[in-house]
């Protein structure tokens, strides 16, 4: 397992907040990085600790969460199918 450099408090804070490019602009004025090594050192911190919402993990939508679409859906089929309905009456 790869070793994470360590992240300065405030960068942490905004990567757990989802703020990924916050956190590689404070990396990069607390420590001196460039860039690109900024990004770098960001990602793999991020990479590491998945439970950060800046992470891949914050962007997985469960299966379970598509219930509310489908009933919506379904909801919008009939609605649409009773207006042809009536409007094909005399």
């Amino acid at each position: 397992m790869e070793s994470t450099p360590p992240l300065p408090p405030a960068a942490r804070d905004a990567l757990s907040q989802g703020n990924f490019i916050e956190a590689i602009r404070i990396v990069r004025q607390e420590t001196g990085m460039d860039l690109k090594s900024s990004k770098e050192v960001v990602e793999l911190h991020r990479r590491l600790h998945p439970e950060l919402k800046g992470g891949e993990a914050a962007a997985v939508v469960r299966p379970e969460s598509h219930g509310g679409l489908i009933a919506l859906s379904l909801f919008i089929a009939l609605l649409v199918a009773a207006c042809f309905y009536w409007m094909g009456k005399p």
